[in-house]
């Protein structure tokens, strides 16, 4: 997976924001790996502590997460279909 880019035109703090993008990229990962605890009050707030996320970054982060989960049941079940179709015509 890549790191999360913001868009910027101008940074005060370079250090803070390039921190913040790694933890961000390292939470999605993490949630990713872990997904059926999304909804977990005890893993959301190890998340939260662990990678210094606010209530807003948790929000954000969620979402961004389920959204590629959905993205990757979708291409599976394309590939699966695409597959199963092309099977039986190779005899």
């Amino acid at each position: 997976m890549l790191t999360y880019k913001l868009k910027l035109k101008n940074i005060s703090d370079v250090v803070f924001v390039s921190q913040k993008q790694q933890m961000y990229s390292y939470a999605f990962r993490k949630l990713y790996k872990n997904f059926e605890k999304v909804d977990d009050p005890e893993f959301k707030k190890w998340m939260q502590k662990e990678f210094e996320l606010d209530s807003w970054d948790w929000s954000s982060l969620k979402e961004d997460v389920k959204l590629k989960v959905e993205m990757v049941k979708v291409w599976r079940t394309k590939i699966l279909k695409k597959n199963l179709g092309t099977w039986g015509k190779f005899e």
